[in-house]
């Protein structure tokens, strides 16, 4: 009879950690018919990047959403449109980036790992200066193999790009 306790002991435990390891999603701005390529929370509202289910970067879309989930402040582009048209992006000194300017507000979605060190997250600057850049707190979620293609300049890289963060 001791052994049925055992077993019963080991697989709640089993069931215990196998829940702990899986991690929950993060919440998106992304609609069930797109691509999450990009989501984090940053304090208590979301940055999201959203891609066109094909995630091309020529003929698909790609869109940056901000704001409380259901209550999205910002959203660039307006309608969503080829990454290629929109954004620039690429691999520098460790950080995958990708960049738009709205409202002459320069704003760089990034991804960075380097030995031993990695962080996630968002900067937005204005004039050279920055006005905000976040770490996601858990990094973001991410669709790997969209960022992989960033990194092998899938975007335009940006003249600026060693000013990521």
């Amino acid at each position: 009879m001791n052994w049925i306790y055992s077993l019963a002991a080991a697989f709640g435990l089993m069931m215990i950690t196998s829940a702990q390891a899986q991690r929950t999603p993060e919440a998106t701005h992304c609609r069930s018919d797109e691509v999450t390529v990009f989501t984090c929370p940053v304090g208590k509202k979301t940055v999201s990047l959203c891609a066109s289910p094909d995630r091309s970067f020529s003929s698909g879309s790609l869109q940056y959403r901000f704001g409380r989930i259901g209550a999205v402040e910002l959203s660039y582009p307006e309608k969503p449109l080829p990454p290629r048209e929109a954004f620039t992006g690429g691999l520098f000194g460790g950080h995958s980036y990708v960049r738009f300017t709205n409202a002459g507000a320069t704003y760089t979605v990034y991804r960075y790992s380097w030995v031993g060190s990695q962080a996630d997250g968002l900067a937005v600057s204005r004039g050279g200066k920055k006005l905000f850049d976040v770490e996601c707190p858990n990094f973001a979620d991410v669709d790997t193999k969209w960022w992989v293609a960033i990194d092998k300049d899938a975007l335009p890289n940006d003249p600026d790009e060693t000013t990521i963060p």
